[in-house]
């Protein structure tokens, strides 16, 4: 009788933990692995961190409830953010002084950090777009001057000290060198050097033409 009982005891034991833990769903249970999958906390942790907490925001009431470990969820998330104005500083930082620029790079971290950078940082960063962006939109603007913009051919480009105004707009003294044939199919070669100014959207990291003087 005895064993007849311990059985049933340890057969009822083993259905409460079937029980339990399959109680949660395919969703929940996803988001419990990706909230584990995070672990140890450093500034490479955004992605895991944002991947996990968009899959738990994404449940329902029912299934969030399920989520048991959604406490080391908000752990990282405090965590992460400690490691981020010293992250920003010494990013700005290279951006600043540096003269090659990853673009793809730059665009994702305006995208991640934008909403964390201070005015200063915001000038600075936009001065970097500037940096990766203004030669296209020079030479673009010397292509329209041309009589055969196809032959245009870059000889050397200085994108000059880019400063920001009172305004907003952004503003440089550009030189360019460049071969392209005339009128009489004959090749030559030109230089010119003006102040350019343009205007930043740090959306999509893109620059928009707004004045220029070329001499």
């Amino acid at each position: 009788m005895k064993k007849v009982v311990k059985t049933l005891s340890l057969f009822l034991s083993l259905v409460m933990v079937i029980s339990f833990s399959g109680c949660a769903s395919l969703d929940a249970k996803n988001v419990i692995s990706l909230i584990d999958d995070i672990g140890e906390v450093s500034i490479e942790s955004k992605a895991k961190i944002d991947i996990a907490s968009e899959a738990y925001n994404a449940l329902n009431e029912k299934d969030k409830k399920d989520v048991k470990n959604i406490n080391n969820l908000y752990s990282a998330q405090k965590a992460f953010e400690q490691y981020i104005p010293e992250y920003i500083s010494k990013k700005v930082s290279d951006y600043r002084f540096s003269n090659s620029i990853n673009y793809d790079e730059l665009k994702q971290f305006v995208l991640d950090y934008y909403d964390y950078l201070d005015d200063d940082q915001v000038e600075i960063i936009g001065c970097a777009i500037g940096k990766c962006k203004l030669k296209d939109l020079v030479i673009s603007k010397v292509k329209e001057s041309m009589k055969n913009p196809n032959s245009f051919e870059l000889v050397s480009f200085d994108p000059g000290y880019i400063m920001k105004g009172s305004d907003g707009t952004f503003s440089t003294l550009v030189k360019i060198t460049f071969r392209g044939t005339n009128s009489f199919g004959g090749v030559v070669s030109d230089s010119m050097s003006g102040t350019i100014d343009f205007n930043v959207n740090f959306n999509d990291c893109t620059i928009s033409y707004v004045r220029s003087f070329f001499m």
